[in-house]
């Protein structure tokens, strides 16, 4: 792999930013740092490593675009911008049961990483598959403190970190 040239100028990142890494060919997403060794904790879809700032490009673009929806992903939406009842939510409708778990951890670790109260997840009512799999995980997550079904919505789990 190229290493970065002498000449390249590390800068100072935020969390949320948007930045290339050329060594990897891709972009990543600043979670925290730098470090005490100048490296910034980044997120690429679910993988997170630290990388040191000389590797980092800033991106001409703003430091979050929308994503185009897909089929079967759906981006996580802050409902609360302005309140302290930060809020996430997923919704998982038209995911498979392995897509729904993927997409829940990748939620909760966006909203620990953002300082978020919690996570409204919509699975939908349908066989209970998701609600199942998604209340499975939940019990075995560290992060979690408490989740529930709404009581007016079935097909939602509210979930607080």
């Amino acid at each position: 792999m190229k290493k970065p040239s002498s000449n390249a100028t590390s800068r100072k990142f935020a969390p949320g930013e948007i930045v290339f890494c050329p060594e990897l060919r891709l972009n990543l997403e600043i979670l925290e740092g730098p470090n005490a060794k100048g490296e910034y904790l980044s997120l690429k879809g679910s993988v997170r490593l630290w990388i040191s700032s000389g590797r980092l490009q800033a991106t001409e673009a703003p430091k979050k675009k929308a994503r185009k929806q897909k089929s079967n992903s759906v981006p996580l939406v802050n409902r609360h911008k302005d309140s302290q009842d930060k809020m996430l939510r997923l919704d998982m409708h038209g995911f498979t049961v392995s897509q729904a778990v993927e997409q829940l951890e990748m939620a909760l670790d966006k909203a620990l990483h953002r300082d978020f109260r919690g996570l409204e997840v919509i699975h939908g009512i349908g066989s209970g598959a998701l609600r199942e799999a998604v209340h499975k995980y939940l019990s075995s997550s560290r992060h979690v403190s408490n989740f529930r079904l709404l009581e007016q919505n079935p097909g939602t789990t509210m979930v607080y970190l």
